[in-house]
């Protein structure tokens, strides 16, 4: 898969992540960037790269917050890999694959306010039994 990069030369799938896996923050930044704009259609390999645990627990973070931009998976199998993740040994990949569950599929900061479940406001209801 060939991905457009800052300066409209193609680069592969491969490359990018090898970007990502630099200590170096303009390289780490430009793949986040490159990445995010594939958008959907490489986040079953993204999750697939993120659950790999021959990689370090800092790459495999920095995936996870490229999916988190780009939007939770559809399938199955790669939130299964995400939610197994949630279990890894490295905590920053732990706390990282947690975040991406609770602020992607438990997004309900409009609709339920931490207002909103307090109970004081609720009427109360009171039963009679005979």
């Amino acid at each position: 898969m060939a991905m457009e990069g800052n300066n409209s030369k193609l680069h592969s799938f491969k490359d990018v992540i090898e970007s990502l896996r630099k200590r170096n923050s303009a390289s780490n930044d430009w793949a986040k960037r490159t990445l995010a704009q594939a958008g959907r259609p490489i986040l079953n390999l993204l999750v697939k790269e993120a659950g790999d645990r021959s990689k370090s627990a800092t790459h495999r973070v920095r995936i996870l917050k490229v999916i988190e931009q780009i939007g939770f998976p559809s399938s199955f199998r790669a939130r299964g890999e995400i939610y197994v993740m949630t279990y890894d040994a490295p905590p920053s990949v732990r706390n990282a694959a947690a975040r991406l569950i609770r602020d992607l599929v438990y997004d309900v900061k409009d609709d339920l306010s931490e207002k909103s479940l307090e109970t004081d406001n609720e009427p109360s209801i009171t039963v009679t039994v005979e």
